[in-house]
């Protein structure tokens, strides 16, 4: 049994790409929120923006990994009009109660980033061991190994014991 889960939403492969990083460092089992609408485009960028404010949480596949093997579960999202992703509220709403531990990461064009991750725990109805918030300028330019490895240093590891979440921005 793996004792790390990242899992993400990513509607551009930006959040996709952080989670592989993060995956990899930690040597974690990885798995992506999958949901049924169409999100390319304008027509899917409103459509995203539109739930995120809203706080809709839109049918998404099961989870192809069981939440609840692991300790530790390392959720992802972009942020849309500064709020979590619609496919990551419906992704807590059904797993946070089997998240033994959590930790939280968000990608963002412009400012928001605060805000989902005090959403992401409140949602999850846990402290997390560690946050981070990448702007979308050091994704697209390949320069987050380094805040990646801050990250992962702050939950890697601890033995079940607790730690202050710090959040690190890029």
């Amino acid at each position: 049994m793996k004792r790390i889960l990242v899992v993400c939403y990513s509607r551009t492969g930006r959040t996709r790409r952080v989670a592989e990083a993060i995956a990899l460092q930690c040597d974690a089992d990885l798995d992506g929120i999958k949901d049924r609408v169409p999100r390319q485009g304008q027509l899917g960028y409103l459509r995203s923006a539109l739930q995120a404010l809203l706080h809709t949480t839109p049918w998404i596949q099961p989870a192809r990994r069981p939440v609840g093997d692991y300790s530790l579960v390392i959720i992802g999202t972009p942020v849309w009009g500064w709020n979590m992703a619609s496919p990551v509220r419906s992704y807590l709403s059904r797993y946070a109660d089997r998240c033994r531990r959590v930790a939280f990461f968000c990608t963002c064009g412009g400012a928001g980033a605060d805000k989902v991750l005090a959403d992401l725990q409140r949602l999850s109805g846990k402290r997390a061991l560690a946050t981070l918030a990448l702007p979308r300028q050091v994704i697209d330019h390949g320069q987050f190994d380094e805040p990646v490895a801050q990250f992962v240093r702050r939950f890697n590891g601890q033995r079940g014991e607790s730690v202050s979440g710090a959040r690190l921005a890029a």
